[in-house]
């Protein structure tokens, strides 16, 4: 009997030494990777995170122009450019706030100097008169150095008087024009 469990303990052993070693190459496997791809998951990796960040810009003569605030921004070298959570633009003319712009994420184009934005994108500015506007869209390009709004998407723009819809949109900040692309259609209340 004790033969027995002596050479049915050596099977035992043998065979969780070979489940070990199996174990430990298929795991091996799927922990390795190729310098090649290694190499290429290091340049997708950030270089810099911010909590909070910052990112004002100014005119020739040193007038506030943009001011650009981000939940967190992680700075990517290799394309150097710039992931956004909760990103929030302030556009400024002649240093003072004329245009709001806040979505659910973005993407800093760094020397572009480009900022696209996606999801529940809301732009607050103000007509000639004064009048509140408000446009929504979900995705929206801004151009800081020509001062250019454009999107592709639909988009809603709603003022004290009137509600329009398209698709496509392109706005210049300074002018305060709004192109609307296609598919527009409107509703016009009179003022009372």
């Amino acid at each position: 009997m004790t033969e027995l469990l002596r050479q049915y303990s050596k099977w035992l052993y043998a065979a969780l030494a070979a489940i070990l070693v199996i174990y430990l190459a298929a795991y091996q496997d799927e922990a390795n990777v190729p310098f090649f791809e290694e190499e290429q998951l290091l340049k997708d990796e950030p270089d810099a995170f911010v909590i909070n960040a910052v990112y004002t810009t100014y005119n020739k003569e040193g007038v506030l122009t943009s001011r650009l605030q981000s939940q967190l921004a992680k700075h990517y070298p290799d394309t150097d450019t710039g992931v956004l959570t909760r990103p929030n633009l302030e556009i400024f003319q002649q240093g003072e706030k004329s245009w709001h712009v806040e979505s659910l994420e973005g993407e800093l184009l760094i020397k572009q100097d480009t900022l696209k934005l996606r999801g529940d994108v809301e732009v607050n500015g103000a007509s000639d008169d004064g009048a509140p506007i408000l446009m929504q869209t979900q995705a929206l390009d801004y151009n800081n150095k020509s001062r250019f709004i454009s999107t592709d998407q639909p988009v809603k723009i709603t003022s004290n008087i009137n509600q329009l819809t398209a698709v496509g949109m392109e706005a210049d900040i300074d002018k305060k024009l709004i192109v609307l692309l296609s598919q527009v259609t409107g509703v016009y209340a009179q003022p009372k």
